[in-house]
């Protein structure tokens, strides 16, 4: 697994090389009852409008650990945030991955806080098992490459729903 992580963060920093991207990395720890959940993040704007994402996650659960990686491409416009679809690979099981990002000012322009939210939908391959996923930030800038941020993060799958606090950081380069 380690691998497919510094594969993952060389590719994007390769990609967002040559065509003078904007980065950014993203770490984010949420808590819910009998788990936790660390990820960190690589984001890279290829373009204006073409975003490449890949996220390692390290959950650990009252019944053990367990680790996902995430490969995603899609779009970002102003008006309609950002469109991602992709893979996620976690232990033996691979599944189809959509992601949505909505982010904005929160209280106006000219102030330093922000809203941040999330929305992933994922379908394993090799079973009928479906899982949502909802993380809502308010995040605070505190320069133009830092940015603090705090709110919950929501689970469904199998018919189990978990919510739970969540804090992160950002840093863009």
């Amino acid at each position: 697994m380690r691998k497919n992580i510094i594969l993952m963060a060389l590719l994007l920093l390769v990609f967002s090389i040559t065509v003078n991207a904007k980065n950014i990395a993203e770490f984010n720890y949420s808590s819910f009852k009998g788990a936790s959940l660390l990820d960190f993040t690589l984001t890279a704007d290829l373009t204006n409008n073409i975003v490449v994402k890949g996220t390692y996650s390290i959950a650990d659960t009252i019944i053990g650990d367990a680790n996902k990686f995430d490969i995603q491409g899609g779009f970002r416009s102003e008006r309609y945030g950002t469109w991602l679809a992709g893979i996620r690979k976690s232990g033996n099981n691979t599944g189809f991955l959509l992601t949505t990002n909505l982010r904005g000012p929160a209280f106006g322009e000219d102030v330093p806080f922000f809203m941040d939210m999330t929305m992933e939908s994922i379908s394993w391959f090799d079973s009928d098992i479906y899982a949502l996923s909802d993380k809502i930030f308010i995040g605070y800038n505190i320069n133009e490459n830092v940015a603090i941020k705090g709110g919950l993060t929501w689970i469904l799958s199998q018919g189990e729903s978990e919510f739970g606090p969540t804090f992160g950081l950002e840093t863009s380069f």
